[in-house]
This record gives C-alpha cells, sequence and structure tokens, in this order.
C-alpha cells in the first residue's frame, strides 16, 4: 500500500537530508521541498503593499507519497542514474552527423 506523508521542520538542511535518502532507497515518490512562508498583502484602492506587522516565522516541508515494495522487483520509481541519463539525453546539443 501506498500513502500520503508530510514532514515539517524550521530548517531546510534535515530536510535536504531526507529528501535525498528517501530518493536514494526508492521508497516514495512525487517528492516536493516547499516554503510555508507567505507574506500578507494590504490592498487599499489605488496602492498595495506587504502588510507590515508580519511574523518572520515560517519553515519548510517535504511532502511525498510512500510507496510500498512489490514482491516481484518491480520498482514504481526509476533509479537515480536512469533518471540523470534521461535527463543528459533531452539536453544533450551535440550535433547530428550521419554516417
Amino acid at each position: 500500500p501506498s500513502a500520503p506523508f508530510v514532514i515539517f521542520s524550521e530548517y531546510l538542511e534535515p530536510l535536504v537530508q531526507c529528501f535525498r535518502e528517501v530518493q536514494k532507497r526508492q521508497v516514495a515518490c512525487k517528492l516536493q521541498l516547499s516554503n510555508t512562508w507567505t507574506r500578507e498583502y494590504q490592498v487599499l484602492p489605488g496602492r498595495t503593499h506587504p502588510t507590515m506587522g508580519m511574523s518572520a516565522c515560517g519553515g519548510f516541508i517535504l511532502t511525498g507519497i510512500k510507496v510500498a515494495a512489490r514482491s516481484d522487483g518491480w520498482k514504481f520509481v526509476a533509479p537515480i542514474e536512469l533518471q540523470d541519463k534521461k535527463r543528459q539525453k533531452k539536453t544533450d546539443t551535440r550535433p547530428f552527423t550521419a554516417t
């Protein structure tokens, strides 16, 4: 079975480490790191500006979907090396030469 998950932290570094570890172990998909800080705006006729008395508190969240390992060895998440090769092919700008 699979399940969505969310991890909150005030600091980015622990979530980056967690993101990389989850990616390496291939136990989740749709991983996303987000910043939770938002800015409120005061909207008045003819002028709009950020609210001055705002809190500086915020944090970061790591979200994704945990995928369970299958007994037949099939992997839902492609290995990182394979993903890198696919990206490399898409960005390959070498000129085509016919032989």
